[in-house]
């Protein structure tokens, strides 16, 4: 990609204003409907009053990542587990609720598209530069 290209890419990425818009009813349908927690659950801002999260079978992480929406509001967490072989392991945590009331955390992942890490903190900021990258 050449510096043209890549500076009209972050025009229009800064003069999106629809990033930060809450998801249309079609695509949050869609997205609920691909749920890997299961049949009836989806995930939810986790409310003030949650039970703690539960502890992994790996034990503690070596660090956790809190991942909220615009308004602040905590969505799931990234854990990281350092293994005793040197080796690391990533995993999401995700705050859920059944269409039955019932509340749960599970160890794993958003179904798509899924917040960008401290979106608080962009959003709070709608007029600075952002360079977005995309790793491979």
């Amino acid at each position: 990609m050449n510096w043209q290209k890549c500076s009209e890419w972050r025009y229009n990425m800064i003069a999106r204003t629809e990033m930060f818009a809450p998801l249309s009813a079609p695509m949050e349908n869609a997205a609920l409907s691909e749920n890997p927690m299961g049949e009836g659950w989806h995930s939810v801002p986790v409310p003030d009053d949650a039970k703690h999260p539960p502890q992994h079978r790996l034990g503690h992480p070596s660090n956790k990542w809190a991942y909220r929406d615009a308004a602040g509001r905590l969505l799931f967490w990234i854990y990281r587990f350092d293994l005793s072989n040197g080796d690391k392991q990533i995993l999401p945590l995700t705050f859920c609720q059944h269409t039955d009331g019932r509340q749960k955390w599970f160890w794993k992942a958003l179904t798509a598209p899924r917040p960008i890490y401290n979106l608080d903190k962009l959003a709070a900021q709608p007029d600075a530069p952002v360079i977005g990258l995309q790793l491979f």
